[in-house]
């Protein structure tokens, strides 16, 4: 954190983050370039230092709408956990067939991806292996997933619980602006 000029934390990423050591589902809302990622990866990363060797496979799933916030929140989130030895992958539509395959057999800890390439994705038995102890599942611009595209989120989700062995007991994040 003090290599990226972070010294303390605001006052709502401290809340942010006992709510989510809690294991209480959160919404975070603040304006956008004021930290709404480190709000929710700081205390994500520490739980999965806690966990790292109780959990295997994917343990968090970030959703972010498009490919391209995704692509640039990656970076971010990668940079903060590099030297912790928590592993990250991205995968969205752009991924070949080929990529996917050796992705779903690798050890990840966190995911970033897009609900589409879930929704595609988990009718494969090899990803639902691949996500099966997720633990964390974050929504990030959490104000786009309305209507319709709401609608789509709910049944993907519990789609979603129904392959994950703890199902119900996933932790929920969102973040807005």
């Amino acid at each position: 954190l003090e290599k990226r000029g972070i010294k303390e934390l605001y006052f709502y990423q401290y809340i942010s983050a006992s709510q989510i050591n809690l294991h209480r589902n959160v919404i975070i809302t603040a304006p956008t370039g004021n930290g709404k990622t480190e709000a929710f990866i700081l205390p994500i990363l520490q739980k999965l230092l806690n966990a790292k060797d109780e959990i295997s496979g994917v343990k968090c799933i970030i959703f972010y709408p498009t490919k391209a916030l995704g692509g640039d929140q990656f970076d971010k989130i990668l940079e903060l956990s590099l030297e912790l030895g928590i592993k990250i992958a991205k995968i969205d539509g752009d991924a070949r067939q080929e990529e996917r395959k050796v992705l779903f057999k690798s050890k990840i800890d966190i995911l970033i991806t897009t609900p589409d390439l879930i929704h595609f994705s988990l009718y494969k038995k090899e990803f639902q292996e691949f996500i099966r102890n997720t633990r964390i599942i974050v929504f990030d611009e959490i104000h786009v997933y309305e209507g319709v595209f709401f609608t789509h989120i709910y049944y993907l989700l519990r789609r979603i619980e129904n392959v994950i062995e703890i199902g119900e007991d996933i932790q929920y994040i969102g973040a807005s602006a």
